[in-house]
């Protein structure tokens, strides 16, 4: 392979986590009553720290009002809980509940079962070869240069 390949690479990475990301979300809205991929990436975010409504549309680039209404699902569930800023009473920061973490803990070991499940059929070559590539792929997604491109407004979005 050489640089020119790169446009194919590039489109197959693409169109791969885009059919995984499908696969995940319909098992999840199967084995979890209306649990959505975007419920698991709050959970997920909040676990780490309570977050701002803001921070939280910022790291999942949505709007604030989309945000805020997948908030107020999550509060209806139990999974997470709303508290106001004593400084500020403007902000409102979303924190993860014991059960919101418990979900979170058991959407984890679903996806990971479903995970090894797809990877079942594959040969202890093909495992490596694909371990190798997926340590690759997280190495460049997780560079500073990475954050940087991601931050950049695609070309005509004003």
């Amino acid at each position: 392979m050489d640089r020119a390949d790169l446009p194919a690479v590039a489109k197959t990475t693409l169109e791969t986590l885009l059919v995984l990301g499908r696969v995940f979300a319909s098992r999840m809205r199967c084995t979890r009553e209306g649990a959505m991929p975007g419920h698991y990436a709050l959970l997920a975010a909040v676990a780490e720290k309570s977050r701002s409504l803001g921070e939280l549309a910022e790291h999942m680039q949505v709007s604030a009002a989309t945000m805020s209404a997948t908030v107020q699902t999550l509060v209806g569930r139990g999974w997470v809980r709303r508290q106001r800023s004593d400084e500020d009473r403007r902000i409102v920061t979303v924190s993860a509940t014991p059960a919101g973490l418990e979900v979170l803990k058991e959407m984890r070991h679903e996806a990971q079962m479903l995970m090894q499940e797809l990877l079942g059929s594959l040969g202890p070559e093909e495992l490596a070869r694909l371990s190798a590539g997926i340590e690759i792929l997280r190495r460049v997604v997780e560079a500073p240069s990475a954050a940087a491109i991601g931050a950049e407004k695609p070309s005509g979005a004003e």
